[in-house]
């Protein structure tokens, strides 16, 4: 009997080293050149997925404006920063660049906010986002009790905003307005993280321990009285 606890004891505990390790990330968020060529999985970078991108254009840019993802993007255990890289075609405003995607934490994380820098060359650009619990709709939108944070940046600006709550996904759509003589090649946007301890994992490596030490003790001959 002390044998078979030992074996299950082994077994279980193996498994929650298993279970504890870190998924193998898929493509790298860093150096994709093109946003809307990435499958609708996108891409991973710090522990963070991001997903489902869609970017539309207008006015003086054509709908082969592409968004990419450059290598100074980094990650933290706090922070995931992604720089994005605008490559308009030819001409200087009006036009709007409409940009949105899906973000999910992955386990051992949760998302508490955004920050949001707008590194126009150029004004008048402006930067809109919004972070919903829901995806949005046709008109890049969503209903007041779904909305987490909303930030409206000119050049030069940085700003950050708080989630009510930590959510474990959220949705960013981004509205950038380039005015007549404006011009931006790029843009950072940084999602806060936090830990979030994983106790199913802790009780299974400590009732794995327990039951090591009971299968040790009944050989002996001991108890744990």
């Amino acid at each position: 009997m002390g044998k078979k606890v030992l074996l299950l004891s082994v077994i279980l505990l193996v498994s929650g080293w298993v279970m504890a390790q870190p998924e193998a990330e898929a493509l790298s968020c860093i150096n994709v050149s093109d946003v809307t060529l990435l499958p609708a999985a996108g891409c991973d970078l710090g522990g963070l997925t991001f997903s489902n991108f869609t970017v539309s254009a207008s006015a003086t840019f054509s709908p082969l404006t592409k968004v990419g993802l450059g290598a100074f993007s980094t990650a933290s255990p706090t922070n995931v920063n992604l720089l994005f890289q605008l490559a308009p075609t030819p001409g200087i405003g009006p036009g709007d660049v409409l940009l949105s995607y899906g973000v999910t934490a992955g386990p051992g994380r949760r998302l508490t906010g955004i920050d949001l820098t707008n590194d126009a060359i150029l004004g008048p650009v402006t930067i809109g986002e919004l972070a919903c619990r829901v995806p949005f709709t046709m008109g890049g939108t969503c209903a007041p009790e779904n909305r987490l944070a909303a930030l409206v940046l000119g050049p030069g600006q940085s700003a950050a905003a708080l989630f009510p709550s930590a959510v474990d996904f959220a949705f960013l759509h981004k509205d950038i307005a380039v005015g007549v003589g404006g011009f931006i090649s790029d843009f950072s946007n940084s999602h806060s993280l936090e830990p979030v301890p994983e106790p199913a994992t802790l009780l299974l490596l400590g009732t794995s321990l327990t039951g090591m030490g009971l299968a040790y003790r009944r050989r002996r001959g001991g108890s744990l009285a």
